[in-house]
């Protein structure tokens, strides 16, 4: 039976993940993909790509669960295939072969999982002293901080145990100082890459800033629509001016659709504000972040 309360929600989503542990659902094949096999670490992947952007994406990742609830993992092998490189087989692809450039896409620059790689672990801290003892002990960490996100974080510093390579131009600190024209960070409430706290952290490290708080879940102050942040953000480009310490912004609207009431343009009736959440609906759609 359906509850809207935060408990059995939370249970109910745990209950679809764990689900999923002991007994993958398997998936018949359909005209564009082939059979599959939907994993506790498939649901659990797709979780963590969709919190980094929330209004456009949870939807979909709500009626990924009720299938799966419902015995269903059809939406999640077709989400899959859709990450996959290349997708699917096109008609291109049939017709100049397997080993054509059209089989073989060049991947989205940045993308890569070698270029990422090579990126983060060339400027991060040396982990080749990284053992499988130390490894559990800040997976553990990281399962503590989120039980539902912190599994796939760790995978960042595994790809880097055995990579000994050190960038040339390293930077190594010290961070913070006094820069030409202060800073203007912002952090948003629910953020699972760069947690709001963070964000305080850094500002105090750099003489002038400030930090804008905006009321919302996902990655980046783009990953939802706040035409308060937009307005400030756009003043700060133009005039450097900064927002007083403590202010907050709200999202105007819910990843699950419909205008909050909190909504900066439920209380204006300005055109140039609607225009405005317009652009900035499209951007947190898009996910430009």
């Amino acid at each position: 039976m359906y509850s809207d309360s935060a408990k059995d929600i939370r249970g109910r989503f745990d209950s679809i993940i764990h689900s999923l542990k002991k007994t993958p659902l398997g998936v018949s094949a359909s005209k564009f993909r082939g059979p599959a096999v939907i994993t506790y670490s498939d649901l659990k992947a797709l979780i963590g790509n969709v919190v980094y952007k929330p209004y456009a994406q949870f939807k979909m990742l709500s009626d990924v669960m009720s299938g799966i609830e419902r015995g269903n993992g059809t939406l999640l092998a077709n989400q899959k295939l859709s990450n996959e490189d290349p997708p699917h087989l096109t008609t291109e692809c049939r017709e100049k072969g397997p080993y054509s450039d059209a089989c073989n896409p060049v991947p989205l620059a940045g993308s890569s999982p070698e270029i990422q790689s090579s990126i983060l672990c060339s400027d991060a801290v040396d982990q080749t002293h990284l053992t499988k003892k130390d490894f559990v002990e800040y997976w553990h960490t990281l399962q503590s901080q989120s039980e539902t996100l912190g599994d796939g974080w760790t995978e960042i510093r595994m790809g880097c145990a055995f990579w000994n390579i050190t960038a040339r131009n390293k930077f190594d600190g010290p961070i913070g100082g006094k820069t030409a024209s202060p800073i203007l960070f912002i952090g948003n409430t629910y953020d699972p890459v760069t947690p709001l706290r963070n964000a305080f952290t850094m500002s105090n490290k750099f003489y002038g800033s400030t930090v804008l708080h905006q009321e919302s879940e996902g990655h980046c102050s783009s990953a939802g629509p706040s035409v308060c942040s937009a307005k400030i953000i756009r003043e700060y480009f133009q005039t450097g001016k900064l927002p007083k310490k403590g202010t907050t912004c709200p999202q105007d609207e819910s990843p699950f659709g419909g205008r909050l009431s909190s909504s900066t343009v439920a209380r204006s009736a300005s055109s140039s504000d609607a225009r405005l959440l317009e652009a900035v609906r499209d951007i947190a759609l898009e996910g430009f972040f």
